[in-house]
C-alpha cells in the first residue's frame, strides 16, 4: 500500500481492508478516526482487492466508500482484478456494458457473473454470448427469450451437461442442441425432453457416450417403452450390463437378456430376476465372465442358496474370481480342491475357508505364493514355519508388519521382503542395519526407500541419484546439501 500515512506495520501485515482496521485499531485505538479515511482511499481499496482476488468469498469492495462503490473508474479499474465484485456495483452500473462485460471476461471462483447483470443486459444477445464463452453456466441467467435462442443454447450445452437444464422447453427436445449436450456427458438426457428420452437413437448414443457408472442413470430416466424394449436392452447390455438395473422387470426375467447381460459382466447377475439366479445356465455364464475390477458385484453373491451350494458353480466362479469362496457353501468353504482353486486365483481367499481342525500346508503354500499377505488368515503356526515365511515375503514384502520379531530383526527376510515391495522398509527392526551395497540395490528398485535408509546414506551422491534416478520425490529425502547439488539437479532436470 503506498500510502505513507498509514503505519508500516499495518500495511505490510494485512491483505484485506477489514484485518487493516483492526490491526490500525490494535496498534493505537485513536486511530480509528482514520478508518473513514481508509474505506475512502482508493489505492488502499484497491490494494486490498488486488491482495484478496484469490481468497473464496472475500470482497473488500463492499467495505469501501459509497462514493468508491459509485465510481465507475474506479470499478472498471476493480473489475480487472476480479469480475466477481460486480455483485457489489450499484443498480446502474450493473446495467452499464462496459461494466458488465468485463465483469465477465475477469471473473474468479467459477463465478457466474451474469446473475448480477441488470435484466436488460441479461436479454442482450452479445452479453449472454460473451458470458457463456467463459463459463457455461451463466446460461441459467440468460432472459427466457435468450434461452430460447438456439444459437447461444448450442454454444451453452457444448462441453457442458449441467446447462441443458436451463434451455427453453422447446430446445431441450430440440434433437440438435441435446446431441450437442449427450455427446459430452450421456447424463444431459436428465434435461432433455420427453419426446428424446424416448428416442431409441437419443438413449443409446447417451448410454454410448457415458461412463459406466453413469449409463445406468442415462437408461432409469430413458421412456418406459424402451426400457420395455427387448432388441433396445439387448443392444444395450452387450455396451453396459449394468444397465440391466433399469430395464423392464419383465426384461430382468428374460433368459436372452439376462444371458447377453452376464457374459458381458457377470456382475449384471444382481439385477436378474430371482428366477434366473435360480438358473445353472445363467449363473455359470456369469461366474465365467472376466470381473471388472471397478465397478464389481461378486456374481456368486446373487446366485441361488442352491447354485453357492453347487459344487460345479463355485468351483468355476472360484477359478475365476477367488474370494468369490466367501460366497460359497458352508460346506465348500471346508472343500480343499476348491479352496486350493481359490488360492491359486487369489492367496487371500484363504480368509474365507472353512478348515476347523487344519489347514494343510500344502494350501497355505499355494495362497502365500500367490500373495504373501495372506499368510494373516493362516493357523499362527505358520507364522514360525521359516519356509512358508520366505515365500511369503517374497510374495508380497508388506507381511513383514505382521510377522514375529525374529523375522523383522533379520536381515535376509527384510532384505526379500523390501525387494518384493519398497514400503515394507518401515517395517523392518531398527536392529537390522542397512549396509551401503544394499542401500544401492534397494534404492535401485524403489527410490522412495531413500526416507527410511540412515542420514548417511542420505547425504551419499551416488544413492541419491540412484534413488532419484527412479523416484522424482525422493529428492525430499536427501540431505539438505544434496538437494542443492547441481549435478543431482540436473538429473531431475533430464528426468522432467
Amino acid at each position: 500500500m503506498a500510502n505513507k500515512k498509514y503505519p508500516q506495520e499495518v500495511r505490510d501485515s494485512t491483505k484485506s481492508i477489514v484485518n487493516f482496521i483492526e490491526k490500525l485499531k490494535q496498534i493505537d485505538q485513536s486511530l480509528e478516526v482514520e478508518c473513514v479515511e481508509i474505506i475512502d482511499d482508493k489505492e488502499v481499496v484497491l490494494e486490498s482487492i488486488i491482495q484478496s482476488r484469490y481468497v473464496h468469498n472475500s470482497q473488500p469492495l463492499k467495505f469501501a466508500s459509497k462514493r468508491l462503490q459509485n465510481d465507475k473508474e474506479f470499478i472498471l479499474e476493480v473489475l480487472k482484478y476480479d469480475g466477481s465484485n460486480l455483485e457489489l456495483v450499484n443498480k446502474e452500473l450493473k446495467n452499464d456494458k462496459e461494466v458488465v462485460l468485463l465483469a465477465i471476461r475477469e471473473s474468479l471462483h467459477n463465478f457466474e457473473p451474469l446473475k448480477f447483470a441488470s435484466k436488460e443486459l441479461r436479454n442482450d444477445k452479445e452479453v449472454v454470448l460473451e458470458a457463456i464463452k467463459y463459463n457455461k453456466l451463466n446460461f441459467e441467467y440468460a432472459s427466457a427469450e435468450l434461452r430460447d435462442d438456439k444459437e447461444i443454447a448450442l454454444e451453452a450445452v457444448t462441453s457442458h451437461m449441467e446447462t441443458l437444464q436451463y434451455a427453453s422447453d422447446r430446445l431441450r427436445g430440440d434433437k440438435d442442441v441435446v446431441h450437442n449436450a449427450i455427446k459430452e456427458n450421456g447424463m444431459a438426457l436428465l434435461s432433455a425432453s420427453k419426446e428424446i428420452r424416448a428416442d431409441r437413437e437419443f438413449v443409446y448414443n447417451a448410454i454410448v457416450w457415458s461412463h459406466i457408472h453413469i449409463a445406468q442413470e442415462v437408461l432409469e430416466c430413458a421412456s418406459t417403452e424402451l426400457k420395455s424394449d427387448k432388441s433396445f436392452i439387448l443392444d444395450v447390455v452387450k455396451v453396459y450390463a449394468l444397465v440391466l438395473e433399469f430395464a423392464s422387470t419383465e426384461l430382468q426375467n428374460d433368459k436372452d437378456v439376462v444371458l447377453e447381460a452376464v457374459k458381458n459382466n457377470g456382475s449384471s447377475l444382481k439385477f436378474a430376476s430371482e428366477e434366473l439366479q435360480a438358473c445353472k445356465e445363467v449363473v455359470l455364464e456369469a461366474v465365467k465372465s472376466q470381473p471388472s475390477y471397478k465397478y464389481f458385484y461378486n456374481p456368486l453373491e446373487f446366485a441361488s442358496k442352491e447354485l453357492r451350494a453347487d459344487r460345479e458353480v463355485v468351483l468355476e466362479a472360484v477359478s475365476n474370481f477367488g474370494t468369490a469362496l466367501k460366497f460359497a457353501s458352508q460346506a465348500l468353504r471346508r472343500d480343499e480342491e476348491i479352496i486350493l482353486s481359490a488360492v491359486k486365483n487369489n492367496g487371500l481367499a484363504l480368509k474365507f475357508a472353512v478348515l476347523y481342525f487344519e489347514f494343510p500346508k500344502t494350501l497355505v503354500i499355494e495362497a502365500v505364493k500367490n500373495n504373501g499377505l495372506s499368510l494373516i488368515y493362516a493357523p499362527s503356526i505358520y507364522m514360525e514355519d521359516n519356509e512358508i515365511v520366505m515365500m511369503a515375503v517374497k510374495s508380497n514384502g508388506m507381511i513383514l508388519q505382521h510377522l514375529p520379531l525374529k523375522y523383522r530383526a533379520n536381515k535376509q527376510y527384510v532384505l526379500e521382503a523390501v525387494l518384493s515391495n519398497g514400503d515394507a522398509l518401515e517395517f523392518k527392526d531398527k536392529s537390522v542395519v542397512i549396509n551401503r551395497d544394499e542401500a544401492l540395490r534397494i534404492v535401485g528398485k524403489y527410490g522412495f526407500c531413500l526416507e527410511h535408509l540412515s542420514e548417511e546414506f542420505q547425504a551419499d551422491k551416488e544413492i541419491v541419484i540412484t534413488a532419484i534416478s527412479n523416484s522424482d520425490f525422493a529428492i525430499e529425502f536427501a540431505s539438505e546439501e544434496l538437494q542443492e547439488d547441481e549435478e543431482i539437479l540436473a538429473v531431475l532436470d533430464k528426468r522432467n
